[in-house]
């Protein structure tokens, strides 16, 4: 989706003057899996662990499973999961199935409902399990707000009636998808672009209902640099998410 207050003569504007350049996110994440395949990518407070090489590929897999699931390039989509190496999986897929995402943060558990009727959604995504259960307020909500989903989906290790677990759907992609050709071509064609809206940002609400702000790729990639250059940090550190 092309950022709304951005014009082509804007964008242009922002190249010519080496603001913006035409990478896009994906391709950063899929070169440094290239050079760094068994460099450690992701960890978590319960002890997942994950390199560069393994992240890649499942957020291929399961990119591509979204994709043949139904959900088009565009579509919304609501993530709503603790800060895990899901979390962070699950939106390098988005971005790689050119599905737009909406992060509510977890205090919002009960707002779900209110938020999937006024955003309108293809899909949820929660967790369905322990204090951070996000996926009841969903499953337990008016059924006008289910109707709009075309999907709900959870993270978890046992079947939950009424929603599909994110691992059945990265195990619908074979492992060996990259020697198929229109998978490859699949990926690209729906990846998000350079100059296109990566995800939605929600405000806290405070003095109002929430709303959502877009955030145009240049946008994440330059926050991405900056928060780089001030706290000077180097491919040997360690950056954690609270």
């Amino acid at each position: 989706m092309r950022p709304t207050r951005f014009t082509d003569d804007m964008i242009a504007a922002y190249v010519s003057s080496g603001y913006w350049d035409d990478v896009d996110i994906v391709s950063i994440v899929n070169k440094v899996a290239q050079q760094n395949p068994e460099k450690e990518a992701l960890a978590d407070s319960s002890g997942k662990r994950m390199t560069w090489r393994e992240l890649k590929a499942l957020s291929d897999r399961l990119a591509l499973g979204l994709i043949r699931f139904g959900l088009r390039k565009d579509d919304l989509l609501v993530l709503q999961l603790p800060n895990n190496v899901e979390n962070v999986v699950i939106r390098i897929a988005l971005l790689k199935a050119g599905i737009i995402g909406l992060f509510p943060p977890m205090t919002f558990r009960g707002e779900i409902p209110s938020i999937l009727s006024r955003f309108r959604p293809s899909a949820f995504i929660g967790v369905s399990s322990g204090k951070f259960n996000t996926l009841q307020y969903v499953l337990d909500g008016p059924e006008h707000v289910l109707k709009i989903l075309k999907g709900v989906f959870h993270v978890g290790e046992s079947q939950v009636p009424g929603a599909i677990r994110i691992d059945d759907i990265v195990n619908s992609v074979p492992q060996d998808y990259e020697n198929s050709l229109e998978a490859l071509q699949e990926l690209e064609r729906n990846k998000c672009g350079a100059f296109e809206v990566a995800f939605l940002g929600l405000t806290s609400g405070t003095t109002g209902t929430p709303k959502a702000c877009e955030w145009p790729t240049p946008a994440v990639k330059l926050y991405a640099q900056t928060v780089i250059e001030r706290m000077r940090l180097t491919h040997e550190d360690v950056m954690g998410i609270i």
